[in-house]
């Protein structure tokens, strides 16, 4: 409530209920039943004053009022510790104050307030206020008769409680040598309550039994007033409880001096706070006289709680050069932090910092002047016209220190300033950093995880393929002559994704004009051999070829002559690609694709031996699994392709994708052989004419730059950059509408482009059978996708 977040304390819900209960408050038996409320201990004595006015809290915009917050008690949003800081206002230059008593406007004072209920027995975190200038400890007058929960579920009297806090609090080790101050509050609670709640209420209080005479002895200055309240005796009598209280602890000595005074001079120290509060002050404590009453009728004077006997007959001066003393030494304590604070800042380039030291050194000098040390040294009595002539020059020499302070603090805080944003700018880069390094891991992750429903069609294609060997099983059975016809229009597919296999097959042969005439080789491993026997027979696919086999059918493709599958067998590559932890994996954000096992497995590298898996063709088209084609491919066959090797879409524009950004140009092997302005291509869909390709020998130049980067210093590791650099001058560039790239990383292709493409190309992360594909392109995939085959419907792909 004293924070004003009310919608923590009263939902919007119970505010209906404002009117019920003020209807319930102006009932007479409700009134009469609260006058009763002592009878019941845990019953607040504020509730009167919050059940008045209950319909305007609980309107929306009610804000509390001081009076409000005050009566709030035990509404906090913690029960440990709260701080404020504040300063005492700076004089005019024209104010003549006397220095005893003056506050440093330049110094910071803090203020800690610790809630009782985060102090026990046990409580750890007193012994860090072991630098405290004084503790202020307040005991409300009104609590005799209030009752509270302990910890341990016990109802105690709020007296009592504060009493054995007051006690656990003085004999704390962290504050045996500290001031203490005892405040005596809510004065004005007790006068009311006292007329119909007897002190004795708490048994403390058993002996309290005031006799108040009608006669009054005015000549008697040290007896206590007889015409004195209840309220009055009462307070007094407390006052000296707490004292004998603490006489029995035998650790406080208190002044020996006697004063007079008598109990109307108001000499009972109150307050008008209306929490029982522990204050903690930070600063450096000056002595003050404070007078209470004797348990004899007799006034005795002491000063704040204390541990140590403190002498009073002193020179009246004293005071005034301890804190003359006290000034200059802080003065010069501050210019030497300043000029600390300003070699921290790197000023020293500027006069900033000699003019702090020389201040320091000023006020030092002061101090040691041959006419002011007898005043320190001394024990006698103090000059006061020597006082005075030191106390001006101590002024004056303050006026100049805090007028350049208050020049140069400008600058300071600028420097500050700038300083903490760099700081902030600099944390936000790392968090940025690492945010990025954590979002493409995950990125990773999901582009390269098998999608459930994925899996699922494998498995029981599989299981269908086990279950009938005989259907789909070619073993045994001659080659059909069209798989080695050159007159027909053949595809190499490579790929173990059986979906993904089954749309380009799908979407060549529905947009082909004669697809009877179009043979596809389907290369997959054998672990997936049999999910795409299954899939690729389940239908005829418009009367196209298909022919389905395992890598590990070309029995040439073996370590011995195959460089990948050697390099496979090396430790280091393999701790490359295959140490499973997150901190290898984020390390280099550019280059974590690369690490990807696909970029060796022999399924991405069988691209380099066409010639030798298909010796009797003399033209393939190579056509990646993430493909969709759109129109009829059979132009292809129809180009001349001018003695070169490999007919592929470039893909540069301005200074992008070129050779520069595949290759390491700085190793001199890279440098001497290629351009590195050289224009890129793309893989996903190339026409390779194996005569050239025989002629140019190029699966050897393939070997031998494979070989070469073992240690992958040449280029970053994939199929691209060895593509590039196997046909390098032996590329012919292909109309851009034969192959539109990107649907995979980039949304901004427009629609008019897909669809004069003959072939789309979903290359990236966001592959269309993922949940991550963009939402846009997806139907250009999932619209060959065969969704009536009851193994597809049984693993709910697609939904």
């Amino acid at each position: 409530m004293a924070s004003g977040k009310l919608d923590a304390i009263f939902p919007a819900t119970t505010r209906e209920y404002a009117p019920l209960i003020e209807e319930m408050w102006s009932s007479a038996a409700i009134k009469a039943t609260y006058k009763r409320r002592r009878e019941i201990e845990m019953l607040p004595s504020v509730a009167s004053y919050f059940l008045e006015r209950v319909v305007e809290i609980l309107r929306a915009d009610y804000e509390p009022s001081d009076l409000d917050t005050l009566y709030a008690e035990g509404v906090t949003s913690s029960n440990g510790l709260a701080c404020v800081e504040f300063s005492f206002p700076t004089s005019t230059p024209e104010e003549t104050v006397d220095t005893i008593g003056l506050h440093d406007s330049f110094a910071r004072y803090q203020l800690i307030t610790a809630h009782a209920r985060g102090i026990g027995e046990n409580c750890k975190w007193l012994e860090m206020l072991e630098d405290v200038g004084m503790v202020v400890f307040s005991v409300a007058l009104s609590d005799y008769d209030q009752f509270s929960a302990e910890g341990n579920g016990c109802i105690t009297n709020k007296m009592l409680s504060s009493r054995k806090l007051f006690e656990t609090i003085v004999t704390h080790p962290t504050f045996e040598k500290m001031d203490f101050l005892l405040i005596l509050n809510k004065l004005d609670q007790f006068e009311e309550k006292i007329k119909q709640v007897p002190p004795t209420r708490c048994k403390w209080f058993a002996d309290f039994h005031p006799v108040i005479s009608r006669q009054c002895s005015g000549n008697n200055k040290n007896s206590i007033n007889n015409n004195s309240s209840l309220a009055q005796l009462a307070s007094h009598h407390i006052a000296v409880k707490l004292m004998q209280h603490l006489n029995m602890l035998e650790i406080v000595k208190w002044n020996q001096e006697r004063l007079n005074f008598s109990l109307s001079d108001n000499s009972i120290v109150l307050a008008s706070a209306i929490s029982l509060a522990l204050c903690i002050f930070f600063t450096t404590h000056h002595h003050h006289h404070h007078n209470t009453i004797g348990s004899d009728g007799v006034s005795h004077g002491f000063e704040s709680v204390r541990r140590s006997i403190l002498a009073l007959k002193t020179d009246p001066l004293k005071p005034r050069l301890d804190h003359i003393k006290k000034q200059a030494e802080d003065h010069r304590m501050l210019a030497l932090m300043y000029a600390s604070y300003a070699r921290k800042l790197k000023l020293e380039s500027s006069k900033v910092v000699r003019v702090f030291a020389e201040l320091s050194r000023d006020f030092s000098d002061l101090v040691n002047k041959p006419q002011y040390t007898a005043l320190f040294s001394s024990d006698g009595a103090i000059d006061e016209s020597v006082l005075r002539q030191l106390e001006n020059e101590v002024k004056e020499r303050i006026k100049t220190a805090r007028q350049v302070i208050g020049e140069a603090k400008e600058s300071f805080d600028n420097q500050l300033k700038i300083q903490k944003l760099k700081d902030t700018i600099f944390s936000v880069n790392e968090q940025l950093t690492k945010a990025k390094k954590q979002g493409a891991f995950s990125s990773l992750i999901a582009a390269k995880s098998i999608p459930k429903s994925l899996h699922c069609i494998s498995m029981r294609l599989m299981e269908e393929r086990i279950a009938h060997p005989e259907k789909y099983s070619d073993e045994g059975k001659p080659t059909a002559p069209e798989l080695e016809d050159p007159k027909l229009y053949h595809y190499a597919i490579f790929s173990d994704n059986v979906v993904a296999a089954s749309v380009v097959v799908n979407s060549a042969t529905k947009n082909a004009k004669e697809p009877w005439k179009h043979v596809f080789h389907v290369m997959t491993d054998k672990m997936n051999l049999g999910a795409m026997q299954v899939m690729f027979k389940l239908k005829n696919y418009n009367g196209a070829h298909i022919e389905v086999k395992a890598v590990e059918d070309y029995k040439f493709l073996n370590s011995s002559y195959v460089p990948v599958l050697r390099q496979l067998e090396s430790a280091n590559l393999q701790k490359f690609y295959f140490e499973n932890k997150l901190e290898n994996a984020t390390k280099d954000t550019t280059n974590m694709k690369f690490r990807n096992p696909k970029y060796l497995s022999i399924l991405n590298h069988l691209r380099f031996y066409l010639p030798e898996m298909y010796s009797k063709l003399h033209r393939i088209l190579f056509l990646d699994d993430d493909i969709v084609v759109q129109k009829d491919l059979t132009g292809l066959w129809k180009i001349d392709m001018d003695g070169k090797v490999n007919g592929a879409v470039e893909t540069c524009f301005g200074s992008f994708y070129r050779y520069a950004q595949y290759m390491n140009f700085s190793h001199p092997l890279i440098k001497a052989k290629f351009n590195p302005k050289a224009c890129a291509w793309a893989y996903g869909m190339n026409f390779f004419d194996l005569d050239a390709w025989r002629r140019e020998k190029c699966t050897e130049e393939y070997h031998y730059w494979q070989n070469l980067n073992e240690n992958r210093t040449l280029w970053k590791l994939g199929t691209l950059p060895l593509g590039l650099i196997t046909f390098y001058s032996t590329t012919k560039p292909l109309e851009k509408s034969w192959h539109v790239l990107g649907l995979g990383y980039n949304p901004s292709i427009s629609m008019e482009e897909i669809k004069n493409a003959a072939v789309v190309h979903f290359n990236g992360n966001m592959k269309p059978w993922l949940d991550i594909a963009m939402n846009q392109f997806k139907p250009l995939w999932s619209k060959f996708v065969d969704y009536e085959l009851e193994f597809v419907q049984a693993c709910n792909f697609g939904l």
